[in-house]
């Protein structure tokens, strides 16, 4: 069996469902975070500025670390997440980059998301065990959602097989399965996108209870200071 098992193959869990909602628009100052997915790499930011014409979001500003795995004319998604924990995807290509920021022309369509588990997801600043012929290996964990959890780790990770994780900050051991893996522009190996394979009742409670501790605080930051001084929304 080698050290790591291979998960069923009738393993397939569905996060999130397309709901008909037409919308012209997304308020960016209830807006927590932007995820933003590249083929299959992925990041958030928490920094960006849009531009509006009549009142409709036509391109916004992304301040971003990984700009190395972005270029122009990059056809990007990206997931709004909300203050109330609604989250809508609009599509844009990218126009302009900079050293730090991309500048992306928005399309017109806007799709809410609906969570079927939960499943917002949250940046992250924990840390973990993953056990190797008896060994801990240290890991560091980025985001996290009911649905999955990315890893960074140097240790080389066979991706479609599935692992143990301790979660230090949570104080639980779950199972989880590597879906891929995500290099930098360089073809070095950053880290680990995986989803959790069986999780009980009480982990997710667990994981779900944590993200919404993590939500109160970003509400919290987010309404105590001038949000628009935050996001510029309406700059020319």
């Amino acid at each position: 069996m080698g050290l790591f098992n291979r998960p069923s193959k009738n393993k397939i869990v569905e996060d999130e469902v397309i709901v008909e909602e037409k919308i012209e628009t997304i308020d960016l100052n209830k807006v927590i975070c932007i995820d933003v997915n590249n083929n299959d790499k992925s990041f958030s930011s928490r920094f960006f500025m849009g531009k509006k014409h009549n009142g409709v979001n036509y391109e916004i500003t992304i301040g971003i670390k990984d700009i190395d795995y972005i270029k122009e004319k990059d056809y990007l998604k990206l997931t709004f997440n909300l203050l109330n924990s609604d989250r809508y995807v609009q599509n844009g290509f990218v126009d302009k980059k900079s050293d730090k920021f991309i500048i992306i022309s928005l399309d017109k369509e806007i799709i809410k998301l609906e969570e079927k588990r939960r499943n917002l997801k949250m940046c992250c600043d924990m840390s973990g065990t993953i056990s190797v012929l008896d060994k801990d290996i240290y890991v560091d964990l980025k985001n996290i959602s009911v649905g999955g959890v990315f890893v960074k780790t140097d240790y080389v990770l066979p991706v479609n097989h599935s692992i143990k994780l301790y979660i230090n900050e949570l104080d639980i051991r779950v199972k989880l399965i590597i879906l891929r893996k995500q290099k930098n522009s360089s073809g070095v190996v950053e880290g680990y996108g995986c989803t959790f394979d069986d999780l009980s009742e009480k982990q997710e409670e667990v994981i779900v209870q944590y993200i919404n501790f993590a939500l109160s605080k970003e509400r919290e930051t987010l309404i105590s200071r001038d949000v628009y001084n935050y996001i510029f929304d309406n700059f020319t």
